[in-house]
């Protein structure tokens, strides 16, 4: 696990089954910057390329301890992964079917407790900076 003032980023294995059961093991990295302190990156390492999305980190710390989700995002625990131990789940839908992403649990606890040392939650609003944000939305061709 990389930890610095503004980023932590872990890389850990990971299961991922498709629509038609076929499962494979494939290599994840979870990212978290203090600049979005909200959301939580994912990036799935596969044979074909890299899969991309970002969740809220609230909702990943919900998803260790019971169902958690909406629409096009559910992550859940369960405690007899075979594979990797007890894992955590992520199932994204979207145009082209669902797959469904498997995690070690313990491994996605030590990620979001790296988080919260560098940003408690209720405090992420703090780690904004409001004007260059709003200089951005204002002036979208200059540098911020």
């Amino acid at each position: 696990m990389t930890i610095d003032k503004e980023c932590v980023t872990t890389t850990l294995p990971a299961r991922i089954a498709d629509d038609n059961g076929v499962t494979r093991q494939v290599t994840a990295t979870i990212c978290y910057e203090t600049t979005e302190p909200w959301a939580v990156t994912l990036t799935f390492h596969t044979a074909r390329g890299r899969t991309t999305t970002t969740i809220g980190r609230e909702l990943l710390a919900e998803g260790l301890a019971h169902m958690a989700g909406a629409q096009d995002a559910w992550i859940w625990p369960d405690g007899s992964g075979e594979a990797i131990g007890r894992a955590v789940f992520l199932c994204l839908k979207g145009p082209g079917g669902q797959t469904i992403y498997q995690l070690p649990l313990s491994d996605v606890d030590a990620f979001l407790h790296r988080c919260q040392s560098l940003v408690p939650a209720g405090t992420e609003g703090d780690h904004l900076d409001l004007d260059t944000e709003l200089a951005a939305l204002l002036n979208p061709g200059s540098p911020a």
